[in-house]
């Protein structure tokens, strides 16, 4: 495993590779991919909803957590699901044309339900690994230096999604489907990282 200092470096790269993950699979190309399938104001509405949606999940980990000897396991297999889960989908209509869009629309839609319910299952187990491993003292401040560069990441990831969509020609049917790809390296990076940062044994709180 790695000492801490080592440890810490690497959850402030994996958030960055994390956050380019999250802006390239559901920026606004993810929308434009939508209509590009013939969806109408409904399916982008339902696309919107879901991150929202989906919080549920998180009571559900909540009370998994509190019966877990260890967050590791059940945390990387779930969330390396959810990181390579949309691109598939993304790509179904380019590889299988004789699908229907409409069919490709709602297949869209339910990978992103499943990708936010995992993610949404996934975090408290995460949070809860982090707050009884990172130190106490001077956590804010390096929870602080986390997000400033996972917002400058955010923003470079956006900007080249830009690029890549309306500067090659890709156009989105196919931009979209190779921005998942990019997204899913960047995500299962991120997870993958992981594996060499300590976990501490949960310790279980009474049942109510």
């Amino acid at each position: 495993m790695w000492p801490l200092k080592t440890a810490q470096r690497a959850i402030i790269i994996a958030g960055c590779c994390g956050m380019a993950y999250t802006q390239l699979t559901l920026s606004a190309a993810s929308i434009d991919f939508v209509r590009t399938l013939g969806g109408t104001g409904l399916h982008v509405g339902i696309l919107n909803a879901l991150p929202v949606g989906m919080l549920f999940q998180q009571f559900l980990a909540a009370v998994l957590a509190n019966h877990l000897k260890y967050r590791r396991p059940v945390w990387m297999w779930l969330s390396l699901l959810q990181r390579v889960l949309v691109v598939p989908v993304a790509f179904g209509p380019v590889l299988w044309p004789q699908v229907s869009d409409a069919a490709w629309t709602w297949a869209f839609l339910a990978a992103i339900a499943v990708n936010q319910g995992l993610l949404h299952f996934c975090t408290p187990l995460w949070l809860s690994w982090m707050g009884d491993y990172l130190p106490h003292v001077g956590l804010n401040a390096y929870w602080g230096q986390r997000q400033r560069w996972m917002q400058w990441t955010a923003a470079g990831s956006l900007l080249f999604g830009a690029l890549l969509l309306y500067q090659t020609g890709l156009g989105v049917r196919i931009g979209y489907p190779v921005l998942a790809l990019i997204a899913a390296v960047f995500g299962v990076v991120d997870i993958l990282m992981f594996q060499k940062v300590e976990e501490p044994r949960v310790t279980p709180l009474p049942d109510p």
